[in-house]
């Protein structure tokens, strides 16, 4: 008998564990992120500044995943 197209059940641990890699993977990129725009952002920046800018970024990508 073939596999269903969703593939083999997962036990009720496995979804979870794999639910946690997933967001420590979208956790991980959007550090990644976040450095990339402090690196991008002119050093004689200020706090208040970066704060900004990381406010932003969280906004959007939230915004993003509500869609």
């Amino acid at each position: 008998m073939a596999a269903p197209a969703d593939g083999p059940q997962l036990s009720e641990l496995e979804s979870l564990q794999l639910k946690a890699n997933q967001v420590t993977d979208e956790s991980l990129e959007s550090t990644r992120r976040m450095i990339t725009l402090c690196e991008d952002v002119s050093p004689n920046c200020n706090t208040q500044t970066l704060l900004s800018y990381a406010r932003i970024a969280f906004v959007k990508e939230k915004t993003a995943e509500d869609w």
